[in-house]
């Protein structure tokens, strides 16, 4: 399977190298050029998680993972989609959707038939069906449940 993970901070990675190491080819896409560069370099941005800086040399040699900063062509290459950006919620418990709103438009130019994304962040209840699946539906030209599947993953 292909597998594109939209975020790879400490989350999104671990997981992109899970997909990985049991054989799916996985491309990675993150804003910062620092974090792809580290990662096709075959080595972890994330020093501080030893299995990171295990499993990433051996499965970028492999070519099951590499990464990039651009989400449209990463989705491209995807059956599934894995979007892991922070919500960022105030200490008035406001929330900041611009990091995954724009990730969602980023990556909504990408998708083709057959598509599934699923958002794996804390989200208030209906944000996947009420917000993204609408952005996603307008980026792609895709149409919901018919080649377009959308899932929230808690």
């Amino acid at each position: 399977m292909r597998i594109a993970v939209i975020g790879l901070g400490h989350i999104g990675l671990p997981l992109a190298v899970q997909y990985a190491s049991r054989g799916h080819t996985v491309v990675g896409a993150d804003t910062d050029p620092r974090i792809s560069d580290a990662i096709n370099a075959g080595t972890s941005p994330h020093d501080d998680e030893p299995a990171l800086v295990e499993r990433v040399p051996e499965l970028v040699r492999a070519g099951l993972l590499r990464a990039t900063t651009d989400d449209a062509a990463a989705v491209a290459e995807a059956e599934v989609v894995v979007v892991i950006v922070p919500v960022v919620v105030d200490a008035q418990r406001e929330v900041d959707f611009g990091p995954i709103d724009a990730a969602t438009a980023d990556l909504a130019r990408g998708l083709r038939p057959g598509s599934l994304v699923i958002y794996e962040t804390t989200l208030p209840v209906g944000t996947t069906r009420d917000r993204f699946a609408p952005m996603l539906v307008a980026g792609s030209g895709l149409t919901l449940d018919r080649d377009l599947w959308v899932a929230f993953s808690p």
